[in-house]
């Protein structure tokens, strides 16, 4: 008999990321968040560098899948992924553990775009 739960998806960092952040952060330390609705990530993505992503047509406009972010100015990094079948997106903060603080004022600054 087919089990009818539904399947659990998990939201990882990819190794790759981890790699690019090695070229510039020696020992990267990691953050991760709960979801946040696409206005956090456009806001994110207004001021810092898209280095690259994935995304797809929904028949209306581009939606992204996946992406990586780079903070300009710093040796940080957000990598990001879209929940499935949802607008959200779960957020991996890869910086120096030095600026561990700075992340976490810039998170409560985007506590309003947090999904319950």
């Amino acid at each position: 008999m087919e089990d009818n739960k539904p399947k659990v998806v998990e939201y990882k960092l990819p190794e790759k990321v981890l790699k690019i952040a090695e070229g510039t952060i020696e020992y990267p330390s990691v953050i991760e968040t709960d979801f946040y609705v696409k206005d956090a990530l456009n806001k994110i993505m207004e001021k810092n560098l898209l280095l690259w992503s994935i995304k797809y047509y929904n028949g209306r406009s581009l939606q992204y899948k996946e992406g990586l972010v780079k903070f300009n100015n710093s040796n940080s990094y957000l990598y990001f992924i879209k929940r499935v079948d949802e607008e959200t997106y779960k957020f991996f903060f890869v910086l120096p553990e030095e600026s561990n603080d700075s992340v976490l004022f810039y998170l409560n600054s985007l506590k309003q775009f947090k999904t319950i």
